[in-house]
């Protein structure tokens, strides 16, 4: 039998969401469940239209009450930070500082929550039943699963200051140890790749750039979202159907770009600067089947239409996997691995093995790396999805009559050049960053000195596995 032209799962009974969803179905806003029913009635399902702007006035607060204490956090924890003691090479802070942040993170949940109450509903109704690495989840282990990717994903805004604040600390204390140190991440950079990189050569301007970095994400953020003043934006119940402008769209406009931004969209950019995983984790998924669904429908410019929805997802994910996982994500953990070398690096050789560890560094790798996994993952995922959706377009006979419209043919030119320059180049970029670090890590425990460099020449300093030669600072006489 040949294969369906599309995915026959968008054709199963409607009342099977309801079902998925389970004891949760009451948990969901009652007006979004009143409004699923009248639309059943007539065919229809709840979209993104419908409740986005409810849920963008719940999870806006958010974005300044986190990203406000992201900024002020570092340097909080600078004041209760101690210099470093004789045998450590950096300074430490007290691990009740962890707890700080628990506070801001309850606070993001809460509103997330708020927030799965307007959209769950949608995502149920075209998606259900979710499924990952193949196996299809109940709406408990989905909301249990997003739940801890969520409290993960916010481990990026932790690290990165608790890290700034460790450099920060240590060069305060001007010791000898912060003088060695600053030799030797002078030392390392010069004999890299990247030492002609202005700034590069002093540890915290450096860790004040990647720490930096994080910044442009609640910025284009805003840029994307917020109205233009004097715009009247109505955020109630299937609001602003033509959209409204942004700084965003008011600069792209002027480049041909698009002039409005939809609540749906919004709401995208703000869960995704927010870390609020429960309401990204289903959009391209539930892009493709809205994609799926105006192919099955009438419109004139349908096929253009569908191929339209899944491009504008796709162009936010790969706009978020340059400017946030490689600028942010994949700088830092190359930063913080790099540190943890040059910690082991300044401890007595004689120490025993796990007290030549600073678990403080070396939590906030760990949780580095599982967010860095987890954004790697997303992105093979989500190109995975945007084959397996272009790939059965084209065979829709509608595609195939209307392939050579220049309309149909602009766009699809577009999301090849997405998937291949953007995704794919970019998860090549995320996988050399991964590697890289991660033979930093594994030659901080060969290396006598603990610090490795790609061996791309020879010369004092570098031996042929790379290991840095750290004698005259660690061992002048």
């Amino acid at each position: 039998m040949a294969e369906p032209l599309l995915d026959p799962t968008w054709d199963a009974p409607q009342a099977d969401w309801r079902k998925w969803l389970g004891r949760w179905r009451g948990w969901i806003r009652p007006e979004v469940l009143e409004r699923a029913d009248r639309l059943e009635e007539q065919g229809k399902r709840v979209t993104h239209f419908d409740f986005s702007g409810l849920a963008v006035k719940k999870v806006w607060s958010v974005t300044f009450v986190q990203w406000g204490f992201a900024i002020v956090y570092p340097f909080l924890v600078c004041l209760v930070s101690v210099c470093p003691a004789p045998y450590e090479p950096f300074a430490r802070y007290p691990n009740w500082v962890y707890l700080i942040f628990l506070f801001v993170v309850a606070y993001s949940f809460w509103h997330e929550i708020q927030a799965l109450r307007y959209v769950l509903c949608t995502y149920a109704m075209y998606c259900a039943p979710f499924s990952l690495f193949g196996l299809r989840l109940t709406s408990t282990k989905w909301l249990m699963f997003v739940g801890m990717v969520g409290l993960t994903s916010h481990a990026d805004l932790l690290t990165n200051g608790l890290f700034l604040s460790k450099i920060l600390t240590t060069v305060s204390c001007n010791g000898p140890k912060a003088e060695t140190i600053q030799l030797i991440w002078f030392h390392t950079i010069h004999k890299s790749v990247v030492g002609w990189v202005p700034g590069f050569d002093h540890l915290d301007s450096l860790m004040l750039i990647g720490w930096g970095l994080m910044f442009f994400q609640p910025l284009l953020c805003f840029l994307y979202t917020w109205p233009l003043l004097g715009s009247e934006v109505d955020y109630g119940v299937a609001s602003m159907p033509n959209g409204y402008e942004t700084p965003w769209t008011f600069i792209w406009r002027r480049c041909g770009g698009r002039r409005v931004v939809h609540h749906a969209d919004a709401l995208q950019m703000l869960g995704a600067v927010n870390r609020m995983t429960s309401l990204t984790d289903k959009m391209l998924t539930w892009c493709k089947a809205r994609s799926y669904e105006e192919m099955r429908g009438v419109r004139p410019n349908k096929v253009f239409r569908a191929l339209d929805i899944m491009y504008r997802e796709y162009s936010r994910i790969t706009h978020r996997l340059w400017l946030v996982s490689i600028m942010e994500k994949a700088f830092m953990l190359e930063v913080q691995v790099t540190v943890f070398a040059i910690s082991r690096s300044l401890m007595p050789q004689d120490m025993p093995f796990w007290l030549r560890l600073d678990g403080q560094l070396l939590i906030s790798i760990v949780l580095s790396g599982m967010t860095y996994m987890k954004v790697l993952y997303d992105s093979w995922s989500q190109d995975r999805t945007m084959c397996k959706f272009v790939d059965t377009i084209k065979r829709h006979p509608d595609y195939i009559e209307k392939q050579d419209d220049d309309d149909v043919k602009t766009i699809m030119s577009n999301i090849r050049y997405k998937q291949w320059v953007s995704s794919r180049m970019g998860m090549l970029v995320l996988v050399a960053f991964l590697v890289h670090s991660l033979t930093k890590f594994i030659m901080a425990f060969v290396c006598k000195d603990s610090l490795w460099d790609i061996p791309m020449h020879d010369g004092p300093g570098l031996d042929w596995k790379g290991c840095v030669d750290l004698g005259l600072y660690l061992r002048p006489n």
